[in-house]
């Protein structure tokens, strides 16, 4: 919340100084992320979060420092990236690339890769990072199946065989099913 003062401050700025005041924080932004990341890879490694009463790495970010789960996965994801990976922190504190476009990456990243894919998305937007890793991911293969509809498969296996074969044939309707749709009300079944 923006305490007086700092409204007053902020009134008394130029609109240049006002952007000038905002680079500066979002510089301090990014150094304060480097260093977020490490702690996190630091805790991780000594198993902290352990000694702290939380199950993981993930508990710990999600209940004592209040993130919520998507935020914990995304600076999780990034810490473990610039452990892994060097020149992913290089990346993070020359502001060549976001922390969320960090954990965007990180599941793709190789030994292979990594120096590739680093080049790609330097110094580019979360949107255009992510149309990177769009084109960049294989679909998944989903099998053919097929499977009987209508009936509880689990009482198909306890009948006979000749039960299972009224499985494929059209289902009986009701004679509610059969009914035209009318404006008449004495046309409707039951209604007169």
């Amino acid at each position: 919340m923006m305490t007086t003062k700092m409204k007053t401050v902020l009134a008394g700025l130029s609109n240049v100084e006002i952007i000038q005041r905002g680079d500066r924080a979002i510089r301090n932004e990014h150094e304060l992320t480097v260093v977020l990341l490490e702690c996190l890879n630091e805790i991780e490694r000594r198993s902290i979060y352990l000694k702290e009463g939380h199950s993981s790495l993930f508990a710990f970010c999600t209940c004592r420092w209040r993130y919520s789960p998507s935020k914990a996965g995304r600076y999780i994801a990034a810490a473990r990236c610039i452990e892994k990976f060097p020149a992913a922190r290089s990346l993070l504190a020359g502001r060549k690339i976001t922390m969320c476009g960090l954990a965007k990456i990180a599941t793709l990243l190789t030994v292979e890769n990594s120096e590739d894919l680093f080049r790609e998305v330097s110094e580019k937007r979360y949107v255009e990072i992510e149309k990177i890793v769009a084109s960049r991911q294989t679909a998944p293969t989903i099998r053919d199946s097929v499977r009987p509809i209508g009936k509880n498969p689990h009482q198909v296996k306890k009948k006979g065989r000749e039960d299972q074969d009224d499985l494929f044939q059209p289902a009986q309707t009701s004679d509610h099913s059969r009914v035209r749709l009318s404006k008449n009300p004495s046309e409707i079944p039951g209604k007169s």
